[in-house]
């Protein structure tokens, strides 16, 4: 059975064409990094960014992951990113009326538990 990220794919690639004027590769390659977070790193990503609080516990997720991954800091920095954003702009997709809290930059800080400017 399809995620909901799944079946959400067509319609997404099409949204990220229209409002964010990017060519069809380059949303593809969005959807296929959120794609990679679902599948690696947690399911149903959807739920998680319906609230800020599961973004946080999502951005967590993303961050000890792309640590896994990479243990040079650099590279887990620009992984955890560009996962970060992908995810950013799905939720911008899903949950329009939180549109504006996903378009805005922010640093976390995994040490220090703390969502920041």
């Amino acid at each position: 059975m399809k995620s909901v990220l799944e079946r959400d794919k067509a319609n997404f690639i099409i949204w990220m064409n229209k409002n964010k004027k990017l060519e069809k590769k380059v949303s593809k390659d969005y959807y296929y990094r959120i794609l990679r977070v679902e599948n690696n790193i947690c399911t149903g990503i959807e739920d998680l960014l319906s609230t800020l609080e599961g973004f946080i516990e999502l951005v967590e997720m993303i961050e000890k992951y792309s640590i896994s991954i990479y243990k040079n800091k650099k590279k887990s920095d620009v992984l955890s990113g560009t996962l970060r954003s992908s995810v950013k702009k799905y939720g911008e997709y899903k949950y329009p009326l939180m549109a504006d809290f996903y378009k805005k930059p922010f640093v976390y800080n995994l040490q220090n538990n703390n969502l920041g400017p």
